[in-house]
Parts: C-alpha cells; sequence; structure tokens
C-alpha cells in the first residue's frame, strides 16, 4: 500500500509528464483566482521554469488601495508587467 506522499509524488510525476507531452514547447498561462486577490505566472514546463509571475499583491498595486477580487485587478496585472 503506497503512503499519502507517495501517492502525491505519483500524481504529480503523472501531472508533470502529461504537461511536457501537451505542451508542445509552449509556455503555459497558469491563473490563481482566490476570493481577494489574483496571481498568474507564465511558466516553461520544458526547462522547468516560471518565466514571469504577477499578483495584486505586489507592492505597485498595494499602493493603488484597491482589492485584488475584481476585473480591474486582473488588467493591472498584466498591465504592470
Amino acid at each position: 500500500m503506497l503512503t499519502t506522499n507517495e501517492m502525491f509524488e505519483r500524481r504529480r510525476n503523472r501531472t508533470r509528464a502529461i504537461l511536457r507531452k501537451t505542451g508542445k514547447g509552449r509556455p503555459r498561462l497558469s491563473v490563481h483566482r482566490s476570493s481577494k486577490h489574483i496571481r498568474a505566472q507564465i511558466i516553461d514546463d520544458q526547462k522547468g521554469i516560471t518565466i514571469v509571475t504577477a499578483s495584486t499583491l505586489e507592492p505597485d498595486f498595494r499602493k493603488q488601495g484597491k482589492t485584488g477580487a475584481d476585473s480591474s485587478a486582473a488588467s493591472f496585472c498584466w498591465v504592470s508587467n
């Protein structure tokens, strides 16, 4: 019987293998949206690195005093980078 950590590792490796096969050399966009903030990353799965990241937690955005949960926050993330 596999332990919880072993099952997690297998699932993680399976997901990574699928992403490498289907990516065809293109970076992918990963967006995480919580109730308060938006985080986005462009990831190169071939090299296993994050190319660029943007978040409503960044100091430039926080200076404006806005919440990160609306559509203007999403557009700010992409304009700022």
